[in-house]
């Protein structure tokens, strides 16, 4: 993962914040989440979120048209939700120069907006899908290594 690099903002929210839950409803990432901390290191979501997206794009390739980690161009998944939707950062290319937020909840949705945007847009209840709902909370789990 040490030749990845994910956007500005996202690096400083999960900075701040850690691994953790927003709202009771969308478990958040982290690069460097501690081993076995309920499982919310990012390369184990990337691991789970190419498998899994690797297989729907097999049964189903138009619904699920949109490449994953560690495919060419390949969506980052930083966050999942507790039904299931991730939320997933992408990566710059020759048609666009930002980075961008999509989420997968039965269809893509993509947003010209950076992380944080995205973040402050869902909890308020701003996006067009239902991605946060509720009052604002976060709930750290577990720690972090820096190994």
């Amino acid at each position: 993962m040490s030749n990845i690099t994910l956007p500005t903002d996202y690096k400083e929210f999960v900075s701040a914040y850690g691994p953790g839950c927003i709202s009771d409803q969308v478990y958040l990432f982290h690069p460097r989440a501690a081993r076995g901390d309920h499982g919310l290191r990012l390369e184990s979501l990337w691991d789970r979120a190419s498998s899994s997206y690797g297989e729907l794009a097999r049964s189903d390739p138009h619904a699920y048209r949109h490449p994953v980690h560690p495919d060419p161009g390949g969506y980052f998944a930083v966050a999942r939700s507790i039904s299931g939707n991730h939320i997933f950062l992408v990566p710059p290319d020759g048609n666009r120069r930002q980075w961008q937020v999509a989420v997968e909840m039965g269809a893509w949705f993509v947003f010209d907006m950076t992380f944080t945007d995205f973040l402050r847009a869902a909890l308020r209840d701003e996006l067009d899908v239902p991605v946060i709902q509720g009052e604002p909370s976060f709930e750290r789990i577990g720690g972090v290594d820096f190994d």
